[in-house]
């Protein structure tokens, strides 16, 4: 299966799994954008075999990839105690 021109979002791919996921995408012709948690090094090894796939790769960092917005908060109202039986 041919991914030319695609692009492609791997979270946690890192390492394990994810890692064995973006490279096969990256050689299925996608460009292939990785997400980490904590291990960056890793992260960018990973970016690094992309690229010499000939693909682009970006190594996104937590806090970079979208959300959906939160919905506002409610009123606070203070919490009453349990009944007792």
């Amino acid at each position: 299966m041919s991914l030319d021109g695609r692009a492609a979002l791997v979270t946690g791919g890192s390492r394990r799994i994810g890692k064995v996921i973006a490279l096969a995408l990256a050689a299925a012709g996608a460009d292939v954008a990785v997400t980490y948690r904590t291990r960056e090094r890793q992260a960018r090894s990973v970016v690094q075999e992309v690229a010499q796939a000939g693909r682009r790769s970006p190594a996104l960092p937590p806090g970079t990839t979208p959300r959906a917005p939160r919905p506002p908060a409610g009123p606070s109202r203070p919490r009453r105690p349990a009944p007792r039986p």
